[in-house]
């Protein structure tokens, strides 16, 4: 007997275990890709690159996804790209945000492990764990100021989970 997620008492379907960056229909967002190489960001592969380096000067960058339906998140996995000496890493402020009724926000009780440093020392393929508290959302993204003196950040992987 199959029974209707209502009728168990859920708004959506449960959350399925797993990377939701690699779920049906999910779509990578990002503020430029230098290369066109989006689906390295769930791939599985942290040691691809894809950047944002355009030329811009940018005040903020972002790596991340689109569901077409909500998902609890409540863990990032982000694992950088290539370094440069003109950028390539976050330079301040690095957080995640979800989306929820077509409005970015902030996460609550976000902490990262290992330390973000915000310099160059970031690392190629080294990865970062960002937890918060789970929060239902269609989206879901890391933001921050970018680096270096070309202002562009890189991303090897990015990986989402309920938790």
């Amino acid at each position: 007997v199959i029974v209707a997620p209502r009728a168990l008492g859920f708004a959506e379907p449960p959350t399925p275990p797993g990377n939701l960056a690699r779920a049906p229909g999910a779509v990578v967002i990002e503020k430029s890709a230098h290369f066109g190489r989006g689906d390295y960001l769930n791939n599985g592969v942290r040691q691809e690159s894809e950047d944002s380096f355009d030329g811009s000067r940018k005040p903020l960058d972002f790596w991340g996804y689109l569901w077409d339906r909500a998902y609890v998140v409540g863990r990032v996995v982000y694992t950088t790209g290539r370094m440069f000496s003109d950028g390539g890493w976050f330079a301040a402020g690095l957080t995640v945000q979800v989306r929820q009724g077509g409005r970015w926000v902030p996460v609550t009780g976000q902490a990262v492990n290992p330390a973000y440093p915000y310099t160059a020392s970031a690392g190629e393929h080294r990865t970062y764990t960002f937890t918060f508290e789970p929060v239902p959302a269609d989206g879901v993204r890391i933001i921050g100021v970018p680096g270096g003196t070309a202002t562009f950040t890189s991303v090897g992987e990015l990986e989402v989970y309920s938790g």
